[in-house]
C-alpha cells in the first residue's frame, strides 16, 4: 500500500505567461486591479452530488473573496473566466516534465532509472493537478477528498494575494511534495460527517443462488474483501482496490454470519468474525489465506466479537461486541474493556486509521430512517469522541462494513430496498468538516 497517511509538500514552479496576437496577454485577473467582474465554476453534467456542492460553495467563496459575480453551472458556453472542477483525473506527466525542463535550461535535473524513480513523479493514488489553458482553470483530483484539498489550496492562494492572475501553465501535485489537509483535523473539531461520493462497485447478483446477503468487509491495501453469506458459510469477493474490478471469488468459507474482516499482514491472512454461531457463541473466528482464499483455521477469541480490527503499527486488536469495546494485544490477551458511550442502533463493521476507530451503526423505525452514523473513538485512550453522520447516499440501503484507504473511506451496503436483486453496493465516502473552506 502506498503511504496510508500522506504527507505532501507543495510543488513550486513558475507558470509562464503566454502572450497572444499583438502582444496582448491571455491571462485573466481574478482578484485585484483590472479583475474580471464575472466568472463561472463549471461542474460536469453527470457528476455526483458532492462535486456539484463543491462547485456551489466554491462559487460563493470566490464571490466573497474577489467581489466578482461567480456562478456554479454545468454550462460551458459563457465567455467569462471558467474554473472547471470534477473532471476525470489523469495526470499529464509530459506537461509536468516540460515544466521542470523549462525551469532547468531545457533538461531534466534527474534521470529516471527505475520504476521507483518514475513513481516519484506519477502513478500515485492520491494527487491533484492544476492547469490553466486559454484562460480556463482546471482543478482535478484523484478522488473527492483530494479535490477538496486542491480547491482549498486554491482558495487560500486567492485569499492571501492582493492580485491573483490565472497564467497559462500546469502543475502536478504528488505525494511527498505537498501537505494535504489531514482529514482527521475535521474530527478534532467534533463537527465532521461522512459524505458519499459515488458507488465504485456493485457486487454481482449472479451469485445470489449461493449467497443471499452482504456482510463483513476489509482490505489489505491492495484488494478489498467482502463476505457474501448464506447460513453457515460465506463466499469472499476480492476486488482490485485501484480498478474496483472483481479479481476472485472464493469457495465456501465456514465463517457463519461473517460480520467483519480484518487483515493480518504478518501472516497474509484474513480474520473473519462469526458474530453468531449455532450455540449463540459469538467468540468464533475463521482465518483465510489472503492469496489462496482458502480457509486455514477456526478458533475462538477470549471475548465475544461482532466486529474488529488489527493494527500492525500498535500490535493490538480492537474488538467490539454489542455495547462493549475491547483492546487486545497481538497474542489476544485482553488489555482493556469498557462500555460504549453511544449504544443506539445495530452494530455493523468497524475500521481504524493511525488515530481513530470508526464503528458503523445503523437502524430504522417503521418505514423511516432513524440514523446511520460512525461512532469515533480515540485509539490512544479509547475515549468516545462523537458520532459522525453518514449522508449523500440512498438511505434505504443498509451499511454493513467500512474501511479506510489513505484519505477516503469505503462503505458497502446491503440492498434491503431492492429485495436483494443485487448483493450490495460499495460507495466511496469523504470525511468533511461541517463548514467547508471557512473564511
Amino acid at each position: 500500500m502506498k503511504k496510508t497517511f500522506i504527507i505532501l509538500l507543495a510543488l513550486t514552479f513558475i507558470l509562464t505567461a503566454i502572450s497572444g496576437a499583438a502582444g496582448k496577454s491571455e491571462n485573466i485577473i481574478l482578484k485585484g486591479e483590472g479583475a474580471a467582474s464575472n466568472a463561472a465554476v463549471i461542474y460536469p453534467e453527470n457528476c455526483n452530488d458532492l462535486i456539484k456542492q463543491y462547485a456551489e460553495v466554491l462559487a460563493e467563496r470566490l464571490s466573497t473573496i474577489t467581489g466578482a459575480e461567480v456562478v456554479a453551472t454545468n454550462v460551458t458556453s459563457s465567455t467569462v473566466p471558467k474554473i472547471f472542477i470534477g473532471e476525470p483525473y489523469e495526470e499529464d506527466i509530459d506537461a509536468f516534465l516540460d515544466e521542470i525542463k523549462a525551469q532547468n535550461g531545457g533538461l531534466l535535473p534527474f534521470i529516471l532509472e527505475s520504476e521507483e524513480d518514475w513513481e516519484k513523479f506519477c502513478g500515485y493514488r492520491n494527487a491533484y493537478s492544476v492547469e490553466v489553458e486559454n484562460s480556463n482553470l482546471h482543478i482535478k483530483g484523484s478522488d473527492e477528498y483530494t479535490l477538496y484539498c486542491a480547491i482549498e489550496d486554491f482558495l487560500n492562494e486567492v485569499r492571501s494575494s492582493e492580485t491573483y492572475v490565472l497564467e497559462n501553465g500546469y502543475k502536478y501535485v504528488t505525494p511527498d511534495e505537498h501537505i494535504f489537509k489531514d482529514p482527521n483535523k475535521a474530527i478534532e473539531t467534533g463537527n465532521a460527517y461522512l459524505h458519499a461520493a459515488e458507488p465504485v462497485a456493485i457486487l454481482p447478483y449472479e451469485y445470489m443462488p449461493y449467497v443471499d446477503a452482504m456482510q463483513g468487509g476489509g482490505t489489505d491495501g491492495e484488494f478489498a474483501y467482502y463476505c457474501g453469506r448464506n447460513d453457515a458459510y460465506s463466499r469472499i469477493f476480492r476486488y482490485n482496490l485501484n480498478t474496483w474490478e472483481l479479481d476472485y471469488v472464493s469457495e465456501p468459507v465456514h465463517s457463519r454470519h461473517s460480520n467483519d474482516i480484518t487483515y493480518l499482514p504478518e501472516s497474509d491472512t484474513l480474520m473473519i468474525c462469526h458474530c453468531e454461531d449455532e450455540e449463540n457463541n459469538s467468540q468464533g473466528v475463521t482465518y483465510v489465506d489472503a492469496e489462496t482464499m482458502k480457509e486455514t483455521l477456526d478458533t475462538l477469541l477470549p471475548v465475544w466479537a461482532s466486529r474488529f480490527e488489527y493494527r500492525t503499527d500498535r500490535e493490538k486488536y480492537y474488538i467490539l461486541k454489542a455495547d462493549y469495546v475491547y483492546v487486545l494485544d497481538k497474542d489476544l490477551n485482553v488489555l482493556s474493556e469498557q462500555r460504549s458511550e453511544d449504544t443506539r442502533g445495530t452494530p455493523q463493521g468497524c475500521c481504524t486509521d493511525e488515530k481513530y476507530l470508526y464503528d458503523i451503526r445503523w437502524d430504522v423505525e417503521g418505514d423511516g430512517r432513524l440514523y446511520d452514523h460512525a461512532l469515533i473513538y480515540d485509539l490512544d485512550t479509547m475515549k468516545f469522541q462523537f458520532a459522525a453522520e453518514l449522508t449523500g447516499y440512498d438511505e434505504e440501503l443498509e451499511p454493513e462494513n467500512i474501511f479506510k484507504d489513505e484519505t477516503v473511506f469505503y462503505i458497502c451496503f446491503h440492498h434491503i430496498k431492492y429485495g436483494n436483486l443485487e448483493l450490495g453496493t460499495v460507495y466511496r465516502f469523504v470525511l468533511l468538516p461541517a463548514t467547508w473552506w471557512a473564511e
